[in-house]
């Protein structure tokens, strides 16, 4: 089980809209990147960390109704997100940064995918 721990902000106001959590597989590298599976269940936490929500319960549900995760792995699926979600809220590193008010670096170049990216039969 892993997660990840994304910060949202609004375009292109720049606004911080919040942090979600997203229960996943770990990360793999793939020869066009990197690639994992969801696991269905998120928490959506507001920008000032004060209040959160679960997202997606129902989904989780369907998946076990439909055999594509047990009740056991639903289980620890939930668990792995209610870890996420106490790093982010105890302010574990490196979420004890001021993530809020980052901002890229306005010289940095948007990067660009190659004409053939879409290709995965390298």
């Amino acid at each position: 089980m892993s997660h990840a721990i994304l910060a949202f902000w609004s375009n292109p106001g720049d606004g911080f809209l919040g942090w979600y959590v997203n229960a996943q597989t770990p990360l793999h590298r793939t020869v066009i990147g990197f690639d994992y599976m969801d696991h269905v269940l998120d928490v959506v936490v507001d920008p000032d960390r004060s209040a959160w929500r679960w997202k997606d319960e129902d989904e989780l549900k369907e998946a076990v109704e439909r055999g594509s995760f047990s009740p056991d792995e639903a289980l620890a699926i939930r668990a792995e997100a209610e870890r996420g979600l106490t790093r982010l809220l105890d302010r574990e590193p490196p979420f004890d940064r001021d993530w809020e008010r980052w901002r890229p670096d306005p010289s940095w170049v948007v990067p660009q995918l190659p004409p053939d990216w879409e290709n995965v039969d390298r």
